[in-house]
């Protein structure tokens, strides 16, 4: 996203919000609708300052650069910090998909074993088994069909 050189960025409207807290701080001479009045344009901000202040332009520069860089310091360090709780989610998702799949097949090994050990018992299971879903399917249509 290009920018004007001076202009902040729209999408960190809660820094500028931010910037305009510490500059109230620091010069209580500057009131919310003079901020209101820059509209996010740094060099403006600085010019109101050094009119409203009288202090001198460097040393605003000074601190709203520096106010700047610490934002954009703690903005990096909450992305990475972002980006290592994505990365520590997805292992552990990526573990408990290979937790459960181990499990299922677990269980498709036993269920294959008991089906070779006890055929006709397994036939049987599977026949009754059926029996009720048929049973349960029809008793389910009657009653929707009423």
């Amino acid at each position: 996203m290009a920018t004007q050189p001076n202009k902040v960025p729209a999408d960190s409207a809660r820094d500028w919000e931010e910037l305009h807290g510490e500059v109230r701080k620091r010069w209580n001479e500057v009131s919310d609708d003079d901020l209101k009045r820059v509209k996010g344009d740094v060099q403006e901000l600085i010019a109101m300052i050094q009119r409203k202040t009288g202090e001198a332009r460097d040393q605003i520069e000074k601190f709203v650069t520096g106010l700047a860089a610490e934002m954009r310091d703690s903005l990096n360090r909450a992305g990475q910090q972002a980006a290592s709780y994505s990365s520590d989610a997805r292992d552990v998702a990526r573990d408990q998909y290979d937790r459960t799949a181990e499990r299922v097949m677990e269980g498709y090994a036993q269920a294959q074993e008991t089906v070779r050990r006890h055929p006709a018992e397994s036939v049987a299971a599977a026949f009754g088994a059926g029996i009720v879903a048929g049973f349960l399917v029809s008793a389910i249509v009657s009653l929707r069909d009423r």
